[in-house]
């Protein structure tokens, strides 16, 4: 670095106050892409063709080419194997609010709440199960991500199925007033698909995701079905999965977060255990134990 060019830096810094870093520096940029990707005109009969992009399309991205939207679905897992059956299952909510605010509340089959989370600007309120909301600290600049997480059960069946979906587009139709095209998708039952150490067989795949003329998935239902087995082995379970899910428009309403809990606090490291020895006999010790 030249020194010419210091010497108006530190000017500049004495003479003006230091402003802190912007912690959410990250949700400005993220907002700013949603904004961008939303402008791109999307045509729902391009869909077997782009199936990713249309599949794997964000609740925020779905907001801004709609409207104030709430989502709502049910998702349904099911493995049978080595004589155990075991379903679990999950309900799902999204809700848009004034100036970008959002609301995730998920519950289990029973009805039960499991988790809960609300954005409010920058700001997130999280809770596990009836437990009080807490601010979520973002300090170590860690989003959080109940939103995409809540919000991906057709970025899982892309995942899942990939080039094996076969996609029929069947006319245009309407969801809750969204103008949309239908579409049914079907796999080759003979298809394998790899997840980990594990490879999935398709036995069944049938359903319709309903695209607005906007380009977000609006609705879909759909059943999956497969044959488990580890690579090179016998098939040995069945696995099932059943989702459904819709999007409305609503009129934003504001979130009240009342009396939520301080974010935790990590444990304050000490960077100089030994400094009370004054460097008079710290190498010694440390080395003597």
């Amino acid at each position: 670095m030249k020194w010419s060019l210091l010497v108006p830096l530190l000017t500049l810094a004495c003479s003006e106050n230091v402003k802190a870093p912007n912690r959410d520096w990250g949700q400005e940029l993220a907002a700013e892409a949603v904004e961008s990707k939303a402008e791109e005109t999307l045509e729902p009969v391009t869909l077997p063709e782009r199936a990713e992009r249309f599949l794997t399309m964000g609740f925020e991205e779905s907001r801004a080419r709609l409207g104030p939207l709430r989502f709502t679905g049910e998702a349904e897992l099911r493995i049978v194997r080595n004589g155990h059956d075991l379903s679990v299952g999950e309900k799902t909510v999204i809700s848009a609010g004034p100036d970008g605010s959002v609301r995730i509340e998920q519950r289990d089959q029973d009805g039960h709440l499991t988790r809960e989370g609300i954005r409010v600007g920058t700001q997130w309120y999280v809770r596990n199960g009836d437990g009080r909301l807490r601010t979520a600290d973002i300090i170590h600049n860690e989003r959080v991500r109940m939103l995409a997480e809540a919000y991906a059960p057709l970025a899982l069946v892309h995942r899942l199925l990939g080039a094996a979906a076969r996609w029929a587009d069947r006319g245009p139709a309407s969801v809750a007033g969204i103008k949309a095209r239908r579409f049914e998708v079907q796999a080759g039952p003979t298809e394998t698909i790899s997840v980990g150490e594990h490879e999935l067989r398709i036995v069944r795949v049938d359903g319709s995701v309903w695209i607005a003329d906007a380009g977000p998935p609006v609705a879909y239902e759909l059943s999956l079905g497969f044959r488990t087995a580890k690579a090179g082995a016998e098939e040995d379970g069945r696995l099932t999965l059943k989702l459904e899910g819709r999007l409305e428009n609503i009129e934003a309403r504001p979130f009240e977060v009342a009396e939520a809990v301080p974010p935790l606090k990590a444990l304050e490291a000490d960077l100089d255990p030994l400094g009370f020895l004054e460097d008079l006999t710290r190498t010694s010790t440390v080395i003597g134990g």
